[in-house]
């Protein structure tokens, strides 16, 4: 009875393993159901997925190439579910051909060669590629070619790509604006023209430019021995409109007239076609509007406005001048009247004229053609390093402006004669000639220097050196006047003062003065605070020069009284003016210290003058000469019981009724003017702005 148990338990447990194999061999198989085995791969760049072998979710295990290389591989595979991992055979092989295209209008410049590589594109492959030129190419003939260019991979795989392109010397043609100068011919050439041996047979024009169109030209070309020929297109566009002027046109009965009669200056780079965009009518006496359109070869317009006057006076041609045109020159008579109308422009003009009472046009033309008339100008004397313009030896008339010029520059720095021509020139370039006979002469005079007195300046003061001091020279005019002096104004004492002019001739004069340095008792602020405030008293802003004149005149005249001087030494100015206008006294001195102070406040210019001692009259006596544009005048308000004149800008002549008291050294002051000093005429001419 035991061993039955036994067999029964071992029989058993048989069954249950055997159960449980079956269990699990079904499962197996129901896990791996759908994996391929054996699996094939084309050869490329992507990476492997395990969806070759199946479409579970599954990855590789162990080691794997994700890009396997070609041939077989056994790889593990791992299956979502599966209990382990199962052996597969990879297959790698690359079947598939390369892919290409050619390239599309390619060019290839006579003389050159391209590679198979340069004539296609987009080369596509898996693997390395060679490719080569399946047929031969031909690069040195001109025209179109094809060519077979092999793509092949090293599995042996091809494909063949049909290449199209064309040899050319020259490229697609130039293209220019009309009028524009012919291009190079290297600009119609892509090949090389040394190496090709290029040149143009055909003929090349510039008139070609100036008609729209296109032009072929033929360039022969010589390559290893082979001469060929190709054709090049040089094409003109027209983009740019014409222009032109319109004009007013006179007509005659039964004048013919065109669209391009209207116009003036029309300008194109190609020909013009002129048509009416608004036709006249020549048989109307009025005053039309035309419009005439120019159109050029390219088809741009332009519109250019005109008139047209149909008149039965014809037009006429007249020389610029300044008196009025006549019926006679217009060819009229009997019951005719002129607009008046004065030819002194060039240019085209409409006239009217009423022609029995019927008004008419007339189209005058006026030109120059004249040449400016020369004549001779008086002049005084021509001295040495003194040039004269043109204008100051010879006068030209003409209508209109005229530039002179002389012939040969005269030699101004040559004293003698000599013979001069000048050439006037007008406007619209009439031209004519002139000569005369100058002298020139030699300048031995210096020149004189006014002013230049003895003075006494102010310790610790500036000095002014040339103030009131000038020279003139009878050839130059004004020249400049240099100083010489070592004042030191913070010593008082006595110096020496030297003022030097020259002209341009070389001619030198020097003056030589003293300046007494004393000390100030009253300073220039002082002084003239009390002449400003005296000037405006007797001044209004509206007076002239020589209203300001007469009224510090009578001031000085009716308020200081000649008496005993405060300042007999005759040295301190400032203090002298000072006593004059507080105290109202004074002698000459005072008198002339006033009046110089009020004259500071001026712009009116005088000079200091004291009279020369005698063996009759020692004593001393100062006054000013004044000049206010008309000359110099002796101008002294001091007043005596012996001396009772009014000497208001007195001339010499009169000074000398009293010689006595003015009596100075002439050749140290500007000359005294001889007329008489008119004072109504003087305030009027510099009220009119008449005198400087």
């Amino acid at each position: 009875m035991v061993k039955k148990k036994g067999k029964k338990t071992k029989c058993g447990k048989l069954y249950a393993a055997a159960c449980f194999l079956v269990v699990l061999v079904g499962l197996v198989l129901f896990s791996y159901a759908g994996v391929r085995p054996v699996a094939d791969f084309e050869y490329r760049w992507d990476q492997l997925s395990p969806a070759v072998f199946t479409e579970k979710e599954a990855s590789f295990a162990g080691d794997w190439d994700p890009i396997p290389e070609k041939g077989q591989h056994v790889l593990l595979l791992r299956v979502e579910g599966g209990l382990f991992p199962v052996p597969v055979l990879l297959r790698v092989a690359d079947t598939a051909a390369p892919g290409a295209e050619a390239r599309e209008s390619l060019i290839v410049p006579l003389g050159t060669t391209l590679s198979p590589e340069q004539l296609i594109t987009n080369v596509r492959d898996n693997d390395v590629v060679q490719i080569y030129f399946e047929t031969a190419a031909d690069f040195l003939t001109v025209g179109p070619h094809t060519v077979q260019v092999a793509v092949e991979d090293l599995s042996g795989n091809k494909s063949t790509v049909t290449c199209a392109y064309a040899v050319r010397g020259v490229g697609d043609g130039v293209t220019v604006e009309a009028g524009a100068l012919l291009p190079e011919t290297a600009a119609y050439l892509i090949a090389d023209p040394v190496a090709t041996g290029a040149e143009l047979i055909s003929e090349y024009r510039e008139e070609m430019t100036h008609h729209v169109g296109q032009y072929d030209l033929v360039f022969r070309f010589r390559v290893e021995g082979t001469v060929q020929q190709d054709i090049a297109c040089l094409t003109v566009v027209d983009t740019v409109p014409p222009t032109g002027s319109g004009v007013r046109l006179i007509t005659e009965p039964g004048q013919e007239v065109t669209p391009a009669s209207f116009v003036t200056d029309a300008h194109d780079e190609t020909d013009i076609a002129f048509a009416y965009a608004a036709a006249p009518d020549p048989s109307v006496h009025e005053v039309q509007d035309v419009v005439v359109r120019m159109t050029d070869e390219g088809g741009n317009s332009t519109d250019v406005p005109a008139t047209l006057i149909a008149s039965t006076v014809p037009p006429v041609q007249v020389e610029a001048r300044r008196e009025p045109l006549t019926a006679a020159e217009l060819g009229l008579a009997g019951d005719v009247r002129v607009e008046p109308f004065v030819p002194s422009d060039v240019g085209a003009f409409l006239v009217k004229v009423w022609i029995d009472g019927r008004e008419e046009a007339s189209y005058v033309t006026v030109t120059d053609t004249t040449a400016p008339a020369l004549s001779l100008r008086d002049v005084g004397d021509i001295y040495v390093n003194h040039p004269l313009q043109p204008e100051e030896l010879f006068a030209a008339e003409d209508v209109f402006d005229v530039s002179l010029a002389y012939t040969e520059e005269p030699r101004w720095t040559q004293a003698g004669e000599q013979t001069v021509a000048v050439t006037a020139v007008d406007t619209y370039g009439n031209r004519s000639q002139l000569t005369r006979q100058i002298t020139i002469l030699d300048d031995t005079r210096p020149p004189v220097i006014y002013g230049a007195v003895n003075r006494n300046v102010y310790e610790g003061e500036r000095v002014v050196y040339l103030m009131g001091v000038w020279a003139e020279d009878d050839v130059d005019g004004s020249v400049a006047v240099a100083v010489d002096s070592k004042v030191d104004v913070y010593t008082e004492g006595r110096y020496d003062v030297t003022y030097t002019a020259m002209d341009r001739a070389g001619n030198a004069a020097s003056v030589t003065c003293v300046f007494t340095v004393i000390p100030p008792t009253v300073t220039e602020e002082e002084v003239r605070s009390y002449a400003q405030k005296v000037m405006d008293e007797i001044t209004t802003p509206d007076m002239v020069d020589a209203e300001k004149l007469q009224a510090i005149y009578w001031y000085v005249r009716n308020h200081v009284r000649y008496g005993n001087g405060t300042n007999k030494n005759y040295t301190d100015w400032r203090r002298a003016a000072r006593d004059g206008f507080v105290n109202g006294k004074g002698d000459c001195y005072n008198i002339w210290a006033v009046t110089r102070a009020l004259l500071d406040q001026t712009d009116i210019e005088y000079v200091s003058v004291e009279r020369v001692k005698s063996a009759r009259r020692r004593t001393r006596h100062y006054w000013v000469n004044v000049n206010v544009g008309t000359g110099w005048y002796v101008f002294d308000p001091t007043w005596t019981p012996l001396h009772k004149f009014t000497c208001f800008m007195w001339t010499k002549k009169q000074c000398d009724s009293c010689k006595q008291y003015w009596q100075f050294d002439y050749d140290k002051f500007p000359p005294l003017a001889t007329e008489p000093f008119d004072y109504d005429a003087v305030v009027a001419a510099q009220r009119a702005g008449r005198l400087p």
